[in-house]
């Protein structure tokens, strides 16, 4: 398990760091809108004043590729710790009475971590099915931290969704 919630760790960090690249994009592409907004007027500005317009589209470029970088990045640890957490899901299932409530919180805290993609929020739908007969009260708190967290939306197979 300490393997596992290394990798959900990375895959946060890895989140937050993706999350201050498309915020910092965001940014600058309403710059960029705002200093373009005088074309046509016969005045220059922004980059185009300076001559910059190829440099500017370049790092425009290296930001979409470093942002696309760090996106399969985090889809290979999404797909890291469900391969990691699957087995011990699969566990829980088959033997629903060996684990403890703190136990199965401890799980579902990790499950959080990746139930944003296909296959970590099929084995985080697998786990609530079957705990819900046995803590309902746990998994009702888990399925509304997970909706209030993700609200219903999961990463596609095969790369981050921004936007």
């Amino acid at each position: 398990m300490p393997e596992a919630s290394k990798k959900c760790n990375d895959a946060d960090e890895t989140l937050r760091a993706l999350e201050l690249l498309v915020d910092f994009f965001a940014h600058e592409r309403s710059q960029r809108a705002v200093a373009n907004s005088g074309r046509g007027r016969g005045k220059k500005r922004g980059a185009e004043k300076n001559g910059n317009t190829k440099k500017t589209d370049k790092g425009y470029e290296k930001l979409v590729a470093d942002i696309s970088e760090l996106a399969k990045s985090l889809s290979g640890l999404y797909e890291q710790s469900c391969a990691m957490l699957k087995p011990i899901v699969d566990d829980a299932c088959r033997n629903p009475g060996a684990y403890s409530e703190n136990e199965l919180e401890h799980l579902f805290d990790q499950m959080l971590n990746v139930s944003c993609s296909r296959k970590g929020k099929r084995l985080f739908d697998r786990l609530c099915k079957r705990f819900s007969p046995i803590y309902p009260d746990v998994v009702r708190f888990y399925i509304d931290t997970d909706k209030e967290m993700y609200g219903g939306w999961v990463q596609p197979c095969g790369g981050f969704a921004l936007g």
